[in-house]
């Protein structure tokens, strides 16, 4: 069984210019669902005001190496059901 290249990494929350190292790790990730940079802020800005939504992404030396998003459940009543979703470069997976 082979180790994780990720190593230590910093957690911090979105900002507005991470979007296509995202897109970029999450076409890896699900290569027959790719979303572009510009796709993702836009549904992000969407689903945002229907919904709660929050992303968080993993660097590594300064570089974007994975993320999760966690979004409120529109289809559920209960206010404190979400869907989580989590990507991880390829390239730092063991």
């Amino acid at each position: 069984m082979g180790g994780s290249k990720l190593g230590h990494f910093r957690l911090r929350p979105l900002a507005a210019d991470d979007h296509d190292a995202v897109a970029a790790i999450g076409n890896a990730t699900w290569p027959d669902h790719r979303v572009t940079g510009a796709e993702l802020a836009a549904r992000d800005r969407r689903v945002g005001i229907t919904r709660p939504v929050r992303r968080v992404v993993a660097t590594q030396q300064g570089r974007i190496v994975g993320w999760s998003l966690a979004e409120g459940e529109v289809q559920v009543a209960d206010p404190a059901h979400y869907r989580v979703s989590l990507a991880v470069d390829p390239a730092v997976r063991g």
